[in-house]
Formats: C-alpha cells, structure tokens, sequence
C-alpha cells in the first residue's frame, strides 16, 4: 500500500469514527465517547503523517512528529500545529486520587456529557484538519 492510499484508508476510518461518536453522545455513553474520540484523532494524525510521507512506528510520539515537520503542512493546516499537538497529548484523566492519596481508577460513571463534548469537538478539529490534506 502507498503512502496515498495508506492517508486514506486512515482518514476514512477516522471519518467513520466521528459517526458512531454521536450516537455513543446521544445514548450517554460517554465514557465510550471519550475513549473513541482519541482512537479517531490518532487515526487521523496519521493519516496526516502518511500523507506527508512521514515513516512512524507503531511505539512513536505522534505530537513529535507533527512538530518535527511542521514546515511540511500546508498552511491552513501548519498555523494549526500547536493545537493538533495540544489535542493529541489531552488524554481524560483515567485516574483520581482519593483523600488518603491513593489511586483510583475512574469508571464509566464518572464521565459526564461535558467530557463527551470536549472529546467529540477534539476529534472533529483533528479530523477536518486531516481531511484539508487528504480526500477520501
């Protein structure tokens, strides 16, 4: 597979995602919503990557990519960088502290429309960005 074909099959994937995102929001399913939406923002940055013909691995930083070849993007999308970067490495916070500071692992009740929101509106940027690079 090409460098062309391999950005959108990527991007593709990442559009579909963004679909089942609403429907996950409207029946409240948000922690899904916010798990989802960083898996359509990876695919979408690289997308991005792939299309610049940018080798990754399967364990590298993709924000450190996105950085190092800034220079690379066209420049709708390069005057966006700092932001593709800034939403790649927002992660919700997967864990809490308790009053004796002991770890806790949130669960799926402690995800409210609010995170939802936020991560759906990440994933939209992240993938409207990677479709000015890359028709599907």
């Amino acid at each position: 597979m090409n460098n062309r074909d391999l950005a959108k099959t990527y991007i593709t994937k990442a559009i579909k995602r963004l679909k089942v995102l609403h429907l996950l929001k409207e029946d409240g399913f948000y922690y899904e919503v916010t798990q989802e939406a960083q898996t359509a923002i990876e695919l979408a940055l690289k997308g991005i990557l792939a299309k610049l013909k940018v080798k990754f691995g399967k364990h590298q930083d993709i924000g450190n990519l996105i950085l190092e070849y800034r220079e690379n993007f066209p420049k709708e999308v390069a005057q966006n960088v700092d932001k593709l970067v800034s939403v790649y490495r927002w992660r919700p916070n997967e864990t809490a502290y308790n009053f004796w500071g002991c770890c806790v692992i949130k669960t799926i009740e402690d995800y409210n429309e609010k995170d939802a929101r936020l991560s759906l509106n990440n994933a939209e940027f992240i993938v409207e960005m990677g479709q000015l690079l890359i028709r599907p």
